[in-house]
């Protein structure tokens, strides 16, 4: 049964780690809501992944908008 609690254990870290990053996501939405369309477009290619996200979700929350990837 140990390699079973071994996979239990890494995926209860990894969830714990995704609600780390969410949480992080979330405050810097806060942050960010006062920004501009341009303001949020420039800072969704600086940063920390969790400032980049949480100026792509607001651009598509409150503006419609999805930038394309920079290797499409």
């Amino acid at each position: 049964m140990g390699f079973f609690d071994g996979l239990k254990n890494l995926a209860q870290k990894g969830v714990e780690k995704m609600q780390e990053m969410r949480a992080e996501i979330d405050e810097e939405k806060c942050m960010m809501s006062c920004l501009s369309v341009d303001d949020l477009k420039r800072e969704a290619n600086r940063g920390k992944t969790t400032h980049r996200m949480a100026a792509l979700e607001i651009l598509k929350e409150m503006y419609g908008i999805v930038p394309k990837r920079k290797d499409d």
